[in-house]
């Protein structure tokens, strides 16, 4: 037992030399006849973390833009609006509730509540005070705010605002519905609508919001503004307002989806027109002139053949156009 102390002090005596602060760069011990190399022990101060971490977002400070044309917005969407953006609505005590619903229990950090500060101001400017419906998609919302992120492949991501929008949906904030696009073959749109506790969270609350929706839904069947959407009379004037919030949607979906064709099929455009020209002139006259004579009938191609001056101006024409579009930018995805 006395040997067995005698370590133990031993021990202890080496413990209290290693505890002990080291000055100056290079620094040895000698315990036990053993030499310890202290040379990359380095005080720390514990008030400075070890780790630094930096900024791991695209953009750390995302901010909504109202776009320039918007002119004559609702006058309670404006009253709204500027409630709204001098308030930070990431600290509405009514998340405390709700955050369980997706998977939270503690606040948020600087940047999701940045996003969602921008976010709810994006869906604030384009709700419809009749249909509470956000008049925009959720790809318009990222741009705008500015959360948007490319890759180095040149890839457009809008997860940052998507996933916050998904948030917003389980919390009971938002209401999402998918539309379906039979042409492209996948899901194209979602369609957004706010509830009562979106308008408690921006600050003006739900009361006065449903007050000013009966308000401007009599407005709108009895000072004709059913004009403006191209209604006949009689069916505007018995529509309910489940009826009236369908029919906006369903015009949401059918724009949204004329817009991603159109834009498709012009970048589609752009695309052939660069590959023409990077091919050289020859070759792209070659490859216009087959494929402007697949689509003529028999009877004009027997008449061109005759008499083939029309048919190479109108290559000519063709050719010139292609390179003219060709200099345009592919349009971003």
């Amino acid at each position: 037992s006395k040997h067995a102390s005698k370590q133990i002090q031993t021990t202890n005596r080496k413990v209290s030399l290693l505890e002990q602060p080291i000055v100056g760069n290079l620094a040895a011990t000698f315990l036990g006849g053993t030499m310890l190399n202290l040379t990359d022990y380095v005080q720390q101060d514990t008030r400075t973390p070890s780790i630094v971490r930096g900024c791991y977002v695209a953009n750390a400070t995302p901010q909504f833009e109202k776009p320039g044309h918007h002119k004559g917005r609702p006058k309670f969407i404006g009253k709204a609006y500027n409630v709204a953006a001098k308030r930070d609505i990431a600290s509405w005590t009514g998340f405390i509730p709700l955050r369980p619903l997706i998977g939270r229990s503690r606040h948020w950090n600087v940047h999701r509540a940045k996003a969602l500060n921008s976010m709810a101001l994006a869906m604030l400017h384009y709700t419809n005070v009749i249909t509470w419906q956000v008049e925009t998609s959720v790809d318009v919302l990222t741009r705008q705010c500015r959360l948007d992120t490319k890759s180095r492949a040149g890839n457009h991501s809008i997860s940052r605002g998507s996933r916050l929008i998904q948030d917003l949906e389980k919390m009971g904030i938002i209401e999402g519905k998918l539309a379906w696009d039979d042409v492209a073959g996948c899901w194209a749109y979602k369609a957004l609508t706010v509830t009562a506790l979106f308008w408690d969270m921006v600050g003006v609350g739900s009361e006065e919001a449903i007050k000013v929706r009966e308000q401007a839904w009599e407005k709108w069947r009895t000072e004709d503004a059913w004009m403006k959407d191209g209604l006949d009379p009689t069916y505007a004037l018995n529509l309910s307002h489940k009826e009236y919030c369908q029919l906006r949607m369903d015009r949401l979906k059918q724009r949204a989806f004329e817009y991603r064709h159109r834009k498709s099929v012009t970048a589609a455009q752009i695309r052939r027109a660069k590959r023409l020209v990077a091919a050289g002139r020859d070759a792209m006259r070659r490859e216009v002139a087959d494929s402007m004579f697949k689509k003529l009938t028999p009877e004009d191609a027997r008449r061109s053949m005759q008499d083939p001056t029309a048919f190479n101006r109108a290559v000519s024409l063709a050719v010139y156009r292609l390179e003219v579009l060709a200099m345009e930018p592919v349009p971003r995805e």
